[in-house]
């Protein structure tokens, strides 16, 4: 089945069908916010956690991109790659790596790109 965009219809075949399941993985900001405005908005969020925690993996539950609550990745449970991402994640929006703590003795934390209103 080939392709009907412009754009893709000289690509290969097996691209061709790669191309018609980008829809399927990129979202505009509206979409790609759902799963965690949901997550951070939803009463029942500590439920769905609760029901998928097991003993052998204490980790939340993944919200996915529709908003369903289901068990993370194999990978996610994995505490030296969680770290990992944790410190990349604070690396790349600008914030120490004790910024949590810090947050939570009450201390305010100024990002390291700065205000734009300075």
């Amino acid at each position: 089945m080939a392709s009907t965009e412009p754009e893709a219809r000289d690509l290969p075949q097996y691209l061709q069908v790669g191309y018609r399941l980008i829809p399927y993985f990129i979202f505009n900001p509206e979409e790609g916010s759902r799963s965690a405005l949901f997550a951070a908005t939803d009463p029942q969020i500590s439920e769905y956690s609760e029901m998928l925690k097991a003993d052998d993996w204490p980790v939340c539950a993944y919200i996915s991109h529709d908003c369903r609550p289901t068990n993370a990745s194999e990978e996610a449970h994995n505490v030296e790659t969680s770290y990992k991402v944790w410190e990349k994640t604070l690396e790349l929006v600008g914030l120490p790596s004790d910024a949590v703590e810090r947050l939570i003795e009450g201390e305010e934390i100024k990002c390291r790109y700065g205000n734009s209103q300075e």
